[in-house]
């Protein structure tokens, strides 16, 4: 039996769940601060990263003017930290810099993992050598995927400027809500 190591494991899960490409996205907003420097990173808050475009929001229109004339040079950077195609284009928004607010806590509600999951769940464990990390392991994707089925029976709308899960009455995250507004 050949083992292979805990990130390949993880790239299969978020590949067959079709998320690799978002989350490498979304590793983008962390990284801001690394890609930008201090100084920049102080004054330009990345915000999101949506469909290939990263989302960054300053309060001064001249360094907003700045990093778009930049934004081949920083896109050369996320190149280098997630790979090519996930960051295409830097989106700079001219508004204050704030905290978004947090979405409600979700409620518990009981879930099930169906055969399948569970099945993979063991098909990835098998590639672990160590039966007390594959033990772990397997724990951390069974909550991970209950955690995913938990959101969307509660949720099971979408934000339609983001994409984040959203109560079944909303159209836009708050986060979203409050920068349209």
């Amino acid at each position: 039996m050949s083992y292979k190591p805990f990130t390949a494991i993880m790239e299969r899960y978020f590949k067959r769940t079709g998320g690799l490409v978002r989350l490498k996205g979304e590793l983008a907003v962390y990284y801001w601060p690394k890609v930008a420097g201090r100084e920049l990173a102080a004054k330009i808050e990345a915000v999101r990263y949506q469909d290939g475009n990263l989302w960054l929001r300053t309060e001064n229109p001249a360094l907003a003017h700045q990093v778009t004339l930049m934004s081949l040079e920083i896109l050369k950077r996320f190149q280098k930290l997630l790979g090519r195609n996930i960051i295409k284009n830097i989106k700079v928004r001219i508004a204050p810099l704030c905290e978004p607010p947090r979405p409600p806590a979700p409620q518990p509600c009981p879930v099930e993992l169906s055969p399948d999951d569970e099945k993979f769940i063991a098909e990835c464990g098998q590639e672990i050598p160590d039966p007390e990390i594959e033990a772990r392991f397997a724990a951390v994707m069974r909550k991970h995927l209950k955690n995913t089925k938990q959101q969307e029976l509660l949720y099971r709308s979408r934000c339609k400027c983001c994409g984040v899960p959203v109560p079944k009455s909303d159209d836009l995250c708050a986060c979203c809500q409050f920068h349209r507004g």
